[in-house]
């Protein structure tokens, strides 16, 4: 049974080590004539890079201190299955989840576009400053008279400021 991911990670752990429990070697002959309880796995409490712990069935080794878990002392819940109600509710909850996730991914996405525009909106911008420079600096070439010398020379001065500070 895959149990939603929203559900607290306590309910999870203790589904997982009374899952844990059920494990092993189903008893042979011999063990159901003696009695002897069936080999089970071992459980390990690991500790994470964060100090986050995380359970395995196998030591932990160089990632972390590893403890085995005494499946014995612990105490774990039998969980009831979902009434119809419940299970409504958890689907409801699982499709707002879902709706939120899809909403965030547009949000994402319409903001990459957004982003991208606004970068080659700048680009054009840039293109288009750089050509009125080149276009300016071509009359300037050119020869102009002492009265239009001022007007070129402080649009020129604005261009240039313009396109070092936007490109």
């Amino acid at each position: 049974m895959r149990l939603p991911s929203f559900l607290p990670s306590t309910l999870l752990l203790s589904t997982a080590l009374a899952s844990a429990s059920a494990l092993g070697a189903a008893p042979t002959g011999d063990a159901r004539a003696t009695g002897s309880t069936p080999a089970r796995s071992a459980i390990y409490r690991c500790e994470g890079e964060r100090g986050i712990p995380w359970f395995s069935q196998f030591p932990c080794g160089a990632v972390g201190s590893a403890r085995r878990v005494d499946l014995d002392a612990l105490q774990t819940v039998r969980i009831v299955p979902l009434g119809a109600a419940e299970r409504r509710r958890l689907d409801v909850l699982q499709r707002e989840r879902q709706e939120r996730l899809r909403a965030r991914d547009r949000a994402q996405r319409q903001a990459r576009v957004e982003s991208a525009r606004r970068q080659r909106n700048r680009i054009e911008r840039c293109r288009n400053a750089r050509a009125r420079l080149d276009a300016l600096r071509d009359e300037r070439r050119k020869g102009y008279s002492v009265r239009r010398a001022a007007l070129l020379e402080r649009r020129e001065a604005e261009l240039d400021a313009r396109i070092r500070a936007d490109c």
